[in-house]
């Protein structure tokens, strides 16, 4: 399966534009300083909304469930990962949360017979899965913003399956 990168372009007036550019230089970095990027921008005005209910605290292409059986269900793009314990599903969240700010180490994660890569990609997150030993790798690219929503939903499925056990 080849890398997909699910990438669009957004048109604006050139003046709107400016305007966001302009947001994002005098944004609070996280880190003491100034600066963010345009995209980093956006991920804020998202999380904002999903925070406030004006949006569902779901990732359009990707989808993070608990199931039937106390069990988490998650398929990023075209993967579907392996269904996980909570536990599990807590911790694989962590593994991405790790990997937010570079520099980071690529990290080898596994789910049952399968195998999970997470590293840095530039200003990205790439989650490489191996289904079986000698298969082709599949893999996700995201933005940290979208790791950082990933990861928050895979610690509410994990809740959510442990809510239900009886």
């Amino acid at each position: 399966m080849a890398d997909i990168r699910p990438l669009t372009t957004i048109t604006l007036p050139a003046s709107r534009a400016q305007q966001l550019h302009e947001l994002a230089r005098r944004a609070d970095d996280g880190r003491g300083g100034k600066g963010i990027t345009v995209s980093e921008l956006i991920d804020r005005i998202v999380n904002r909304a999903i925070a406030d209910g004006e949006l569902p605290d779901s990732t359009p292409g990707c989808s993070i469930w608990s199931n039937d059986h106390h069990l988490v269900c998650a398929k990023l793009g075209e993967i579907m990962l392996p269904v996980m314990l909570p536990a599990v599903a807590r911790d694989l969240a962590s593994a991405i949360l790790g990997h937010l700010s570079p520099p980071s180490k690529a990290t080898a994660f596994k789910l049952g017979r399968s195998l999970l890569g997470i590293k840095r990609s530039g200003k990205g997150i790439v989650i490489t899965h191996l289904k079986n030993p000698g298969a082709a790798p599949a893999k996700f690219t995201t933005t940290p913003g979208i790791g950082r929503d990933l990861a928050r939903q895979l610690d509410k499925a994990a809740d959510e399956a442990e809510i239900h056990v009886v």
